[in-house]
């Protein structure tokens, strides 16, 4: 028999779907990553602007048993960000934090955690997002977060494998498989590492704990871009496929 519940979720994809329904991805802390059915939703006064990324909502959805995709019977919107949606660069990072949230979000599984953190990048970037430099580092700090969630999160602060402090390095690598900073020693044969700047070990520790303060590095675009690039190679370990999203997202962080 199916049951009708009350959810607070936030909108991570919607796609139309027939002449009328809307297929919407949902994230809630109950249940994690959610499919649900809207019916007749581009016509209905049901779903009152809600059907759109960057909204939390009160959902109302029925679950069956057995069955994969709910019902969205009704929803009324409970928070919305309208600074991001004023904002290109804005809407573009906002749209890859979201589906970057999507791929690694679970199903049926409790995530509080991760719809905090989602509520929170939202509003960092809504009040705080004025320039792409406060963007870009709302967007690596979110990412970092995220990555630890999923355990996954890269050693920034010492080898990943021994633990030396990154500080008595002879040279700073990372390992290309994802896991962050890897010393001399503990590198296998043939093992994959990447050379990195301290500039831009600085400015990853800074994304990391942005209470410790900018270094001057965060404003040089190719540090910037080499931290990128390790961010990236982390979570390799966690998707699945290329997100839609990310060729956008690499026009707006040049």
């Amino acid at each position: 028999m199916a049951q009708k519940e009350k959810i607070d979720a936030f909108v991570l994809r919607s796609i139309n779907y027939a002449e009328r329904d809307v297929i919407v991805t949902l994230l809630s802390s109950q249940y994690g990553r959610v499919s649900a059915l809207a019916k007749n939703a581009r016509t209905s006064k049901r779903f009152p602007g809600g059907l759109h990324l960057f909204r939390k909502v009160e959902a109302i959805i029925e679950r069956k048993p057995q069955r994969g995709t709910a019902v969205f019977v009704e929803m009324r919107v409970l928070r919305d960000f309208p600074n991001i949606e004023s904002s290109y660069d804005a809407i573009v990072i906002g749209s890859y934090a979201t589906e970057l949230m999507r791929e690694v979000s679970r199903e049926d599984v409790e995530s509080p955690e991760l719809v905090g953190l989602l509520e929170s990048f939202y509003a960092e970037l809504d009040e705080l997002g004025t320039d792409l430099q406060t963007l870009e580092t709302i967007l690596h700090h979110y990412e970092l977060r995220l990555l630890g969630l999923a355990g996954t999160h890269p050693s920034l602060w010492k080898c990943h494998r021994c633990g030396l402090a990154h500080d008595d390095f002879d040279k700073l690598q990372c390992s290309r498989s994802g896991e962050g900073l890897l010393c001399s020693s503990c590198r296998r044969p043939g093992e994959a590492v990447g050379m990195i700047e301290r500039d831009t070990l600085s400015t990853l520790q800074y994304y990391d704990r942005p209470e410790i303060g900018a270094p001057d590095s965060v404003l040089m675009p190719d540090i910037r871009r080499q931290a990128r690039r390790v961010l990236d190679n982390s979570f390799k370990l966690l998707l699945l496929k290329d997100l839609k999203s990310r060729p956008m997202l690499d026009t707006v962080l040049t």
